[in-house]
């Protein structure tokens, strides 16, 4: 998966949400819901002076 949803492309995003789709018949929601946003706060912490 991709760091941002925001750099993608329309069949990229697709993709995305079949794999995520895909992973409820082994994930729980919440497992999911962590696995497609858990490391967003860390991606943006990587940006340096970006993060405010």
């Amino acid at each position: 998966m991709k760091l941002t949803d925001l750099l993608n492309d329309l069949e990229q995003r697709k993709l995305q949400l079949k794999d995520l789709t895909l992973r409820t018949q082994w994930f729980s929601s919440e497992e999911l819901m962590i696995q497609a946003t858990g490391y967003g706060g860390a991606t943006v912490a990587l940006t340096g002076k970006r993060n405010p």
